[in-house]
């Protein structure tokens, strides 16, 4: 059986000969959805599916599929009975796998944050192994980032068609989903203000010498529970409509170091946000991320190089900054 889910239009036709159903999704346009080609082929007992990005044209898929050749080359099985057999294993390793860490994440959500292991500003935090320190020396929003360099932006195409003349942010549309066990749910559709928030930073190395050490962060949604204490917030999720093409908010990281070494090629795109380091090395950096204005004050900063994991136990949890006014 062959099942296609938010399916808003089904055209039967025939193309190549053969009969053919042209799938087009609900909301496509929106969410720049594929569209789907089947081809059946009941003589030979095959259906071929032909999968279109939302950048093709329906009309020009349609011209694909009526002038493909398709040729029989053989009658190789799928797969074998030991292949079958050592994909389910791993599948259902996997599944357990998933689960467990699952579990160990409800786990530690329930548990909350521990008091000490969130830093204000002025205080180091250290990698489990000593190596490494982060102390964020002082955080503030900006409406503006007229002034700086935009050589310094990670990807600079990303940021500038929201930019405004006088370096302010545009408004986008942002969609707001509340994350259960079974599914998720929209709960809001709506354009939404932004900001900068501008982080200044000093990194201590402590080893002997690191290579590629990060001096990039991600800022970690959290909430404050009645009871004062802080957990991590994995209910709620916010994106963007993907008509948008809205990318300053992805992952909820840094778009901007003012102290970037890589800028350039390849090196740029792989090594933007890290540096060698030597021993008693320290340097002092800005780090910019774009966020919503009315989430001010709902996350705490993660520095990439610290090597936090809520369930990656005792040896791994090093610790966040709070970022409250």
């Amino acid at each position: 059986m062959i099942e296609e889910s938010d399916v808003e239009d089904v055209e039967k036709t025939t193309l190549g000969g053969m009969e053919a159903n042209v799938i087009t999704l609900k909301e496509a346009a929106k969410y720049n959805k594929n569209n789907y080609i089947y081809l059946f082929q009941p003589t030979e007992g095959y259906v071929l599916l032909i999968c279109g990005d939302s950048n093709v044209a329906v009309d020009e898929l349609k011209k694909f599929a009526d002038n493909l050749n398709i040729v029989r080359t053989g009658d190789g099985a799928f797969e074998t009975a030991e292949e079958r057999e050592a994909r389910l294993t791993m599948e259902e390793e996997l599944q357990a796998l998933n689960e467990k860490e699952q579990n160990e994440l409800k786990k530690a959500v329930k548990e909350g944050i521990p008091s000490d292991k969130i830093a204000s500003a002025g205080t180091e935090v250290k990698r489990p192994d000593g190596e490494i320190g982060y102390t964020v020396n002082n955080f503030e929003y900006l409406n503006s980032i007229d002034g700086f360099d935009k050589k310094y932006f990670y990807d600079y195409f990303d940021v500038k068609p929201w930019l405004k003349d006088d370096g302010t942010l545009m408004p986008y549309t942002r969609q707001h989903y509340k994350i259960t066990s079974d599914n998720s749910q929209l709960i809001s559709e709506e354009k939404v203000e932004q900001e900068f928030l501008k982080v200044d930073v000093t990194i201590h190395c402590y080893a002997d010498q690191k290579d590629t050490v990060a001096l990039d962060a991600v800022l970690r949604p959290v909430e404050q529970r009645e009871n004062g204490t802080i957990t991590w917030n994995i209910v709620d999720t916010y994106e963007s409509v993907s008509a948008d093409n809205y990318n300053l908010q992805m992952d909820n990281r840094a778009i901007y170091l003012d102290e970037a070494m890589n800028l350039n090629g390849t090196e740029r795109a792989k090594q933007f946000f890290y540096r060698n380091m030597n021993a008693g090395d320290k340097i002092t950096y800005t780090l910019l991320f774009a966020v919503d204005k009315d989430r001010e004050g709902t996350f705490v900063l993660e520095f990439n190089g610290l090597m936090n994991s809520p369930w990656g136990g005792s040896d791994r949890f090093s610790g966040y900054h709070a970022l409250a006014n």
